[in-house]
């Protein structure tokens, strides 16, 4: 039935109007972070080299070398020694020993990581 049959008139189409904006909004919301989450897959993927996904895979930790695009500060060296060991800072380089799989994954998808190289014996 049509909202003026049963008595409603303008105050049903006021409601819709209510309800349009949240869920509008909500709608956005749900996009930006789904293209957030698009972006720091397709990111992990592009800057990790294979040979480290292969290695973590086989042997549950690897050593790697974290290329920035600035000096690493505090937050970084913090976040790396969550990841695993840190043992060196080469300018825009740092060194992490034994990270595991999902060290693997946090390291890739953090927009400021250029790359994730094995570290060379």
């Amino acid at each position: 039935m049509r909202p003026e049959a049963l008595g409603l008139g303008g105050r049903a189409v006021r409601l819709r109007a209510a309800y349009a904006r949240p869920i509008g909004a909500t709608l956005v919301i749900l996009a930006l972070i789904g293209a957030a989450e698009a972006f720091a897959r397709w990111h992990a993927t592009a800057h990790v080299a294979p040979a480290v996904v292969r290695q973590v895979h086989a042997t549950g930790h690897v050593d790697v070398v974290v290329r920035l695009g600035f000096r690493p500060e505090l937050f970084h060296t913090v976040f790396f020694q969550k990841l695993g060991r840190l043992t060196g800072v080469e300018g825009q380089r740092v060194v992490l020993r034994d990270v595991g799989p999902s060290g693997v994954r946090r390291l890739g998808r953090q927009y400021w990581v250029e790359s994730v190289d094995l570290l060379a014996p």
